[in-house]
């Protein structure tokens, strides 16, 4: 009985937000564009922009970076499993940990690349722009109800320690 409650509850909200998003004529597909500013692809296309002009120690700083980050990531979705806000279905192993939401691997990707960025161009400007960049992408996490505040947080400190790791071995 209480598990229905709490689906109800769930399914009110997500009402709720379809409601107000038609009310007040708020289009969503920003926020989903927001978000891919912390996917793999873009993160791709930062490795090829730095194969492309022979920047060669970036580029395996940013690799590593990377495979840290999801060797911690799936290491620890591996042992704990929560749920996301929107609860995603899993039937096997691989589904699980997709359907994880801690730590955020968007979180830690989007902030390790804004480490990169601070420290590679030490400027008031791109420290600014990549803090931006970073908490939008943050938030069109929980907005999407993909992640909560505490996923999130994890997420950057990891995408923290992940750079720290990253600068002493490069």
């Amino acid at each position: 009985m209480e598990g229905n409650k709490h689906n109800n509850n769930i399914y009110n909200i997500e009402k709720y937000d379809s409601f107000m998003l038609k009310k007040y004529n708020v289009d969503i597909a920003p926020i989903r564009d927001i978000t891919a500013l912390g996917s793999i692809t873009l993160y791709g296309l930062f490795l090829l922009l730095f194969l492309s002009v022979q920047e060669y120690k970036l580029v395996l700083l940013l690799i590593f970076g990377l495979a840290i980050s999801y060797i911690i990531s799936i290491s620890i979705r591996l042992i704990y499993f929560k749920n996301r806000p929107n609860k995603q279905k899993h039937n096997n192993w691989i589904e699980r940990l997709d359907a994880s939401s801690f730590p955020s691997i968007h979180a830690s990707r989007i902030v390790f690349v804004a480490m990169v960025f601070i420290f590679k161009f030490n400027s008031v400007y791109t420290t600014l722009f990549w803090i931006l960049v970073s908490l939008l992408v943050m938030y069109s996490r929980y907005h999407l109800k993909k992640h909560d505040w505490i996923d999130l947080s994890a997420g950057a400190l990891l995408g923290i320690l992940t750079y720290w790791l990253s600068t002493l071995i490069f």
